[in-house]
Protein backbone atom coordinates (compact mmCIF):
# COMPACT_ATOMS: atom_id res chain seq x y z
CA UNK A 1 0.00 0.00 0.00
CA UNK A 2 1.73 3.64 -1.19
CA UNK A 3 -0.10 6.31 1.08
CA UNK A 4 0.52 10.17 0.70
CA UNK A 5 -0.22 12.90 2.33
CA UNK A 6 0.00 16.90 1.57
CA UNK A 7 -0.12 19.52 3.49
CA UNK A 8 0.38 22.73 1.80
CA UNK A 9 -0.28 22.86 -2.64
CA UNK A 10 1.95 19.91 -4.70
CA UNK A 11 1.21 17.64 -7.11
CA UNK A 12 2.01 14.01 -7.17
CA UNK A 13 1.74 10.91 -10.00
CA UNK A 14 2.49 7.62 -9.49
CA UNK A 15 4.12 5.54 -12.77
CA UNK A 16 5.54 2.31 -13.50
CA UNK A 17 7.82 1.35 -16.48
CA UNK A 18 11.19 2.40 -16.73
CA UNK A 19 12.22 5.23 -17.31
CA UNK A 20 11.84 7.59 -20.53
CA UNK A 21 9.19 5.27 -21.38
CA UNK A 22 6.85 5.51 -18.21
CA UNK A 23 2.77 4.85 -18.04
CA UNK A 24 0.33 7.00 -15.38
CA UNK A 25 -0.51 4.41 -12.42
CA UNK A 26 -4.54 3.69 -13.37
CA UNK A 27 -6.54 5.20 -10.82
CA UNK A 28 -3.39 7.81 -10.61
CA UNK A 29 -3.89 11.09 -11.71
CA UNK A 30 -1.27 14.33 -12.72
CA UNK A 31 -3.04 16.85 -10.41
CA UNK A 32 -2.51 19.04 -8.07
CA UNK A 33 -3.62 18.91 -3.65
CA UNK A 34 -4.31 21.83 -1.93
CA UNK A 35 -4.49 21.99 2.17
CA UNK A 36 -5.02 18.57 3.53
CA UNK A 37 -5.33 15.47 1.23
CA UNK A 38 -3.65 12.84 0.02
CA UNK A 39 -3.44 9.59 -2.23
CA UNK A 40 -3.73 5.50 -1.58
CA UNK A 41 -2.75 2.78 -4.26
CA UNK A 42 -2.78 -0.80 -3.81
CA UNK A 43 0.63 -2.21 -5.17
CA UNK A 44 1.86 -5.75 -6.71
CA UNK A 45 5.19 -6.84 -4.95
CA UNK A 46 7.92 -7.09 -7.22
CA UNK A 47 7.00 -3.84 -8.63
CA UNK A 48 8.84 -1.05 -9.49
CA UNK A 49 7.21 2.54 -8.99
CA UNK A 50 8.22 6.19 -9.44
CA UNK A 51 6.09 8.72 -7.90
CA UNK A 52 7.08 12.37 -9.41
CA UNK A 53 6.16 15.42 -6.87
CA UNK A 54 5.77 18.92 -7.66
CA UNK A 55 5.59 22.23 -6.05
CA UNK A 56 2.28 24.24 -7.49
CA UNK A 57 3.07 27.47 -5.84
CA UNK A 58 5.81 29.80 -6.32
CA UNK A 59 5.87 30.88 -3.03
CA UNK A 60 4.24 28.39 -0.48
CA UNK A 61 5.89 25.46 0.92
CA UNK A 62 4.35 22.63 2.22
CA UNK A 63 5.35 18.81 3.85
CA UNK A 64 4.25 15.65 1.83
CA UNK A 65 4.52 12.31 3.85
CA UNK A 66 5.26 9.10 1.40
CA UNK A 67 4.38 5.67 2.91
CA UNK A 68 4.47 2.39 2.15
CA UNK A 69 3.32 -0.20 3.71
CA UNK A 70 2.17 -4.27 3.39
CA UNK A 71 -1.55 -4.47 3.80
CA UNK A 72 -2.95 -7.49 5.44
CA UNK A 73 -3.06 -10.19 2.93
CA UNK A 74 -6.93 -11.47 4.04
CA UNK A 75 -8.48 -9.24 6.53
CA UNK A 76 -11.51 -10.41 8.44
CA UNK A 77 -14.80 -9.43 7.60
CA UNK A 78 -17.23 -8.35 10.96
CA UNK A 79 -20.89 -8.75 11.75
CA UNK A 80 -21.31 -12.25 9.88
CA UNK A 81 -24.98 -13.09 9.87
CA UNK A 82 -27.01 -16.46 9.02
CA UNK A 83 -30.82 -15.29 7.93
CA UNK A 84 -33.32 -17.82 6.02
CA UNK A 85 -31.69 -20.99 7.01
CA UNK A 86 -33.35 -23.74 5.34
CA UNK A 87 -32.72 -27.63 4.66
CA UNK A 88 -30.27 -27.30 1.94
CA UNK A 89 -29.69 -23.42 2.08
CA UNK A 90 -29.25 -20.14 3.37
CA UNK A 91 -28.39 -16.09 3.06
CA UNK A 92 -24.67 -15.08 5.06
CA UNK A 93 -24.06 -11.46 5.11
CA UNK A 94 -21.25 -9.70 6.49
CA UNK A 95 -19.29 -5.91 7.26
CA UNK A 96 -16.42 -5.17 5.20
CA UNK A 97 -13.42 -4.87 8.08
CA UNK A 98 -13.08 -1.71 10.28
CA UNK A 99 -10.39 1.08 8.82
CA UNK A 100 -7.56 0.46 5.87
CA UNK A 101 -8.87 -0.09 2.62
CA UNK A 102 -11.97 -2.24 1.92
CA UNK A 103 -11.69 -5.53 0.23
CA UNK A 104 -12.59 -5.14 -3.51
CA UNK A 105 -13.42 -9.40 -3.37
CA UNK A 106 -14.53 -11.70 -0.85
CA UNK A 107 -14.26 -15.40 -0.98
CA UNK A 108 -16.23 -17.94 1.23
CA UNK A 109 -15.97 -22.03 1.42
CA UNK A 110 -18.42 -24.18 2.01
CA UNK A 111 -17.46 -27.64 3.87
CA UNK A 112 -18.68 -30.08 6.55
CA UNK A 113 -15.68 -30.23 8.09
CA UNK A 114 -13.45 -27.72 10.03
CA UNK A 115 -10.80 -27.52 8.30
CA UNK A 116 -8.81 -24.80 6.55
CA UNK A 117 -9.67 -24.67 2.96
CA UNK A 118 -6.98 -25.80 0.38
CA UNK A 119 -7.47 -24.16 -2.52
CA UNK A 120 -9.66 -20.46 -3.29
CA UNK A 121 -12.76 -20.44 -2.26
CA UNK A 122 -16.38 -18.79 -4.32
CA UNK A 123 -15.24 -15.29 -5.25
CA UNK A 124 -18.41 -12.85 -4.24
CA UNK A 125 -16.93 -10.05 -6.30
CA UNK A 126 -17.46 -6.78 -3.85
CA UNK A 127 -20.84 -7.99 -2.12
CA UNK A 128 -21.25 -8.51 1.45
CA UNK A 129 -23.43 -11.49 0.91
CA UNK A 130 -23.93 -15.17 -0.25
CA UNK A 131 -26.83 -17.42 -1.02
CA UNK A 132 -26.03 -20.77 -0.11
CA UNK A 133 -27.50 -23.37 -1.72
CA UNK A 134 -26.90 -27.20 -2.42
CA UNK A 135 -25.97 -27.79 1.34
CA UNK A 136 -26.31 -31.09 3.24
CA UNK A 137 -28.98 -31.34 6.00
CA UNK A 138 -28.06 -31.73 9.39
CA UNK A 139 -23.69 -30.59 8.77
Amino acid sequence: MFKTSVTGTFGGSLYTGTCGGLTLFPSSCSTSFTGTTGQSFVLTSGTTYYYRIWNTSTTAGGVIDLCIEQPLSCQTPTSIAVSSILTTSANVTWSAPPGGTPPTNYEYVVSTTNTTPSGAGTATGGATSASLSGLTPAT
